[in-house]
Formats: structure tokens, sequence, C-alpha cells
């Protein structure tokens, strides 16, 4: 159902995939990568945590390598939901837990000030965007953008 905005809400507030390190106190080393399944050495990791779909694995060493998605996680390894580390992943590389955020942003270039991105802001309690009209003027020359 299409509600009034939504098109301007699509346009002006989006968010971005951030992936960011978990620091666990421990470095984990690759053993070996056969399918989707990565076993490691290290400090097991606890398996009611990490595979809930927000947490990643990455290959230190590889930035063009986008982060493979914790399916479930063993004694000793995790098992990925898919496997984009074919031909760059070796023994001994350094692995790290991600964590994936999804940021709000605003485009002051798109927004019009209705204020439907912080009707429809999922932080509950005090909104994690307000719009006010503070500064506010309608003249295009002083027009704010941040």
């Amino acid at each position: 159902m299409n509600r009034p905005g939504d098109q301007l809400l699509a346009r002006a507030a989006f968010t971005r995939d951030e992936y960011r390190p978990i620091r666990l106190g421990g470095d984990w080393r690759l053993r070996s990568l056969e399918g989707n399944q990565l076993t490691f050495d290290g400090p097991a990791l606890p398996s009611d945590r990490f595979a809930t779909g927000d947490y990643y694995v990455s290959i230190d060493g590889n930035p063009g390598v986008p982060p493979a998605r914790i399916a479930d996680i063993g004694s000793s390894g995790v098992t990925l939901a898919d496997h984009p580390f074919v031909d760059v992943a070796g023994k001994g590389d350094r692995i790290t837990v991600l964590v994936r955020l999804q940021l709000p942003y605003v485009d002051p270039a798109q927004c019009i000030g209705c204020g439907v991105c912080e009707h429809e802001c999922p932080v509950k309690g005090r909104r994690a965007i307000r719009v006010t009209a503070e500064n506010e003027t309608r003249e295009r020359r002083h027009r704010l953008l941040l």
C-alpha cells in the first residue's frame, strides 16, 4: 500500500549498508575453506550470537571482495551463505567478523522538509531524525544545504 509521501521519502531518505568490525578479543586465522564451510584457528565464536543474518566474515587483505554472510556457526568454523573467497583466501589469512549496519541518510538536495522521514523513523522514543523550521526560508538563494 502506498501512502502519500512514500515517493518523497524514497527520494530524500534512504539507508546505506556499512560493515564494521566486531571486537571480540581474539585473532582468527583461516585454517581451511571448503565450499561454504570456513574453519579457523582462534577462540570459538558464540553460536547463539553471530548467525542472525547481520554478521559477516571478511578476509583481510582483500578489499575488493565483498564480505560473506554467516549462515551458521559450528565449534571451529562458520558456514557462509555464499562463497566469494574463491582463489583469494589462503591458509593463515586473518579473518574479521563484521556487523552490517543499515545507516539512515537524508539527501539535502531532495529534502523538501515534509517530515515523513521523522514520522516513519523506526527508532522508538525520541526519533533519530527531527525536522524543524529553524532557519527556514523559502528563498531559493538562502536555502540551507547540509
